[in-house]
């Protein structure tokens, strides 16, 4: 098929009725994202640490899908305590998008590296909270983690050094999260109660965003 074709088929695709929830929307990936969804007629779910931004992204949704139930969750999923519960304090989900990412090393008040807790403490985190919301969904549940997929080396010290702390380098950390991201994400979807939801772990690439201004 020619990928013409593809995106031709994708402008028409339509799912009226289905919430996805997006973990980092409030800026780049995510907000592309949310956006693309929005106007294939999804309710859509924005979780993030800035309201003021997350506020605006929701006006954009409304603009794009007027029918459509939007909102912004407050989450800071730097700390894995804060994910707990969260399942409760939205709707049913059908689809679960984690984008959430920071770069450089600085330990959490939970003793984790935040770019380790962002890029994949957390987002398992989030996945076991609404895995028992996903199971009961009948529209082909989907988890998405946009992060590295096929662009990362395994970490080859997982066993002596899981957390990194003693081999610490941007390199490390990048090919840890996406490295326990693919264990995860594998280990899931082969579990039974799993077998209706798909998972997927992918790269985007490089993408407009102002992470890189922000790397200490």
């Amino acid at each position: 098929m020619k990928l013409q074709a593809v995106k031709d088929k994708n402008a028409l695709a339509s799912f009226p009725g289905q919430t996805a929830l997006i973990v980092g929307a409030t800026a780049g990936i995510g907000e592309a994202i949310a956006y693309r969804l929005a106007r294939a007629q999804f309710n859509v779910l924005i979780a993030g640490r800035n309201k003021t931004r997350g506020n605006q992204v929701v006006e954009g949704l409304q603009g794009i899908n007027p029918k459509g139930e939007h909102g912004f969750v407050p989450l800071d999923a730097e700390l894995i305590s804060n994910i707990h519960g969260l399942s409760t304090k939205v709707p049913p989900i059908d689809k679960l998008v984690l984008t959430q990412a920071i770069q450089g090393y600085t330990p959490t008040s939970e003793g984790i590296d935040q770019k380790l807790a962002l890029h994949y403490f957390s987002r398992m985190a989030v996945i076991h909270e609404f895995l028992p919301v996903l199971q009961q969904s009948k529209h082909s549940p989907r988890v998405l983690s946009i992060l590295s997929g096929g662009n990362h080396s395994p970490y080859k010290q997982f066993h002596e050094d899981p957390e990194l702390k003693k081999n610490y380098s941007l390199k490390n950390a990048a090919d840890t999260a996406g490295y326990y991201n693919d264990l995860m994400l594998d280990a899931w979807s082969e579990k039974a109660d799993n077998s209706g939801i798909a998972f997927a772990h992918l790269a985007p690439g490089v993408v407009a965003t102002n992470s890189g201004t922000k790397m200490p």
